[in-house]
């Protein structure tokens, strides 16, 4: 059955009754908790301009019949590296079976854009790309010239035309994300609770093992760094999902929430007022002061997250370049407890040139902060970061980014040691339980230079969906909407 989502709020999405001018097909292969708000904006900018959106997810779906239904003139894909490798492959098969033009977006593209080169690739779209977008898509409905189109890399006979960067979206003239595109064909996403909301773009900080910093240099003199929305452009398109759909919980995504202290107590206040249901956010912690916490306990907020992403000051400081110390992580962790918010970490393992002590030392970090829910990754030197010219230039990555995997919570791709990288491995699948008991410490210690087994995976089960379950209980009470999303948790976290 061929599945389209018009929508019919004219209030948010303008346009729409204007007649179809072309079909784009997202491709995606699966939705777990988190929704893609990237791929959202893009489908309601081209609504806007009276273009057809949809999406497939290959995984799940019949995946060339649907496509042979629909049609489309664009197939389009936004990857993170990791998943790229996978995208490329499905992109060549679809290629070989329709005549589409395929145009590959998202983190990935952005900062390795040698990607275009890549077999069945037409084009690629770096940085944003609701404006990009829709002009390439307009132009090339009108058989206008979409060569020169900025943002775009596009591939004709064997040359690569590389059209530079325009300058930042205006923020607030955006539309609203186009929700009815992954709700309309996911009732689990319609009906969850818990819906996924950005207030801001950009952030000003450099640490090394993010995008960030490259992202701010390739938008050098573009516009500001860091665009804020306005509080009453952000009360009104949560307003507008409250009507529409399931709403007990908002969950800001922004790297930094607290980034902006005036507009934060002001957004509080609106949004106790206008609003007024839980909500979620990050955090960074040497932000963090009574006045804030006091503003968004104030308001309903119940967790926050906030990246330690190592338990050495040293190592934060020096070589992660995020200048802040042990002392302020407590002070942080002190004062949310003392207003009852749960916290939840970001924390990395195996970092280049640190050694299984220092895996320790950042899970024990955890332990000392008495975090709710410490969250443990493997480190990965993912392409444009100064973390990943680290670790190739001091020979722990030789810079294969087709190495890297999607699922950050397996495996280490750098240059270990058989023995230390299998003890580090083994520590990732513990490290939840070892900063939630850490008298385990000890026997941890011990354990981890076992062999691989199943043993490991059971543990970590047991203690992530341990972790996720007090998580979500905090935010979800229907026991059936805590299962999908645990069901869903579970499938991310045991892909691959």
């Amino acid at each position: 059955m061929l599945l389209k989502y018009p929508l019919k709020d004219k209030k948010v999405y303008n346009n729409t009754k204007q007649k179809t001018i072309m079909k784009i097909t997202f491709i995606i292969k699966s939705l777990n908790v988190s929704t893609p708000l990237g791929i959202m904006y893009l489908s309601s900018a081209l609504k806007k301009a009276g273009h057809e959106t949809f999406i497939i997810k290959y995984g799940k779906e019949d995946l060339f019949g649907i496509l042979r239904k629909i049609n489309p003139k664009v197939v389009a894909y936004s990857i993170t590296t990791g998943t790229h490798k996978e995208y490329i492959e499905i992109n060549k098969k679809i290629k070989k079976l329709f005549k589409v033009y395929s145009i590959f977006g998202g983190p990935h593209p952005t900062f390795y854009p040698e990607i275009i080169h890549e077999e069945g690739i037409d084009a690629i779209c770096r940085g944003e790309g609701e404006e990009a977008f829709v002009e390439f898509i307009d132009k090339m409905h009108k058989k206008k010239n979409y060569e020169n189109v900025k943002n775009f890399w596009i591939k004709k006979n064997k040359k690569i035309i590389k059209n530079p960067l325009r300058n930042f979206s205006e923020i607030n003239s955006l539309e609203f994300p186009d929700r009815e595109i992954i709700y309309g064909k996911e009732k689990f996403f319609k009906e969850l609770g818990m819906k996924r909301f950005i207030t801001s773009r950009g952030c000003p900080f450099d640490c090394t093992y993010c995008f960030n910093r490259q992202y701010n240099k390739i938008y050098e003199n573009k516009g500001k760094i860091v665009r804020q929305r306005g509080v009453e452009n952000v009360i009104k398109e949560i307003e507008e999902v409250k009507k529409r759909y399931r709403l007990n919980v908002v969950k800001f995504i922004d790297d930094t929430f607290n980034l902006n202290k005036d507009w934060l107590k002001e957004f509080c206040r609106e949004y106790k007022k206008k609003i007024n249901l839980p909500f979620i956010c990050n955090l960074r912690a040497d932000l963090i002061t009574p006045e804030i916490v006091k503003s968004l306990k104030s308001a309903k907020c119940i967790v926050v997250y906030i990246g330690i992403e190592t338990g050495n000051e040293k190592v934060r400081k020096e070589i992660l370049k995020r200048n802040m110390s042990n002392e302020q992580i407590l002070n942080a962790c002190r004062l949310l407890k003392k207003y009852r918010i749960k916290i939840v970490t970001q924390n990395m393992l195996g970092l280049p040139g640190e050694n299984i002590e220092g895996s320790f030392e950042t899970i024990l970090f955890n332990a000392k902060c008495k975090v709710d829910f410490p969250g443990f990754s493997m480190f990965q030197p993912y392409p444009g970061t100064l973390l990943s010219d680290y670790a190739i230039n001091n020979g722990f990555f030789e810079g294969n980014f087709d190495k890297l995997s999607s699922n950050y919570l397996s495996s280490s791709p750098l240059n270990y040691c058989r023995e230390e990288k299998r003890q580090l491995e083994n520590l990732l699948k513990l490290g939840t339980m070892t900063a939630k008991l850490p008298f385990l410490a000890p026997i941890t210690r011990k354990i981890i230079k076992f062999p691989k087994n199943k043993g490991y995976n059971l543990v970590y089960g047991f203690f992530y969906g341990w972790s996720q379950w007090k998580l979500y209980s905090i935010i979800i009470k229907s026991p059936l909407e805590m299962f999908g999303i645990v069901k869903k948790l579970y499938g991310f976290l045991f892909k691959t």
